[in-house]
């Protein structure tokens, strides 16, 4: 038998490190592509999306604990959503890192892996988007 309750609060808490995730995104590539490049604080991005790692998997250690009336297929479903949302931050802290050594000249960051990252970011955004779908079913 499922919780329903407890499922909802473990997505709910999950859904809101995917929101930060989402502004720090959004502040970090929605620049126009000339001010792409331009010194920012990638050290404030990275640390907000450490932290967002870090309270994803204080989430994934506590939601057996927490709810354990909670169904073992949805535990599964909503641990891979969070692996998930896991793996696409550290591709935006791949393209942090990558932005922050153009913009302040102390390595490269060509384009072509700029794209390549861009296309990964793309990819982890479905898979995101398929493992909140299995939450549902």
């Amino acid at each position: 038998m499922t919780n329903n309750t407890g499922w909802t609060d473990i997505f709910s808490q999950i859904n809101n490190v995917a929101h930060e995730v989402i502004k720090v995104e959004d502040e970090l590539l929605s620049e126009n592509i000339f001010s792409l490049f331009k010194k920012k604080d990638y050290g404030k991005y990275n640390t907000l999306l450490d932290t967002a790692q870090i309270e994803l998997t204080r989430i994934k250690l506590m939601m057996g604990i927490d709810f354990p009336n909670v169904d073992e297929d949805k535990l599964t479903s909503l641990n891979s959503f969070a692996d998930a949302l896991f793996n696409y931050i550290q591709i935006l802290k791949l393209i942090n890192y990558g932005l922050s050594l153009k913009a302040t000249r102390s390595g490269e960051y060509a384009y072509r892996t700029y794209k390549k990252d861009l296309q990964s970011l793309d990819s982890a955004r479905n898979i995101i988007a398929d493992r909140q779908d299995a939450i549902f079913k």
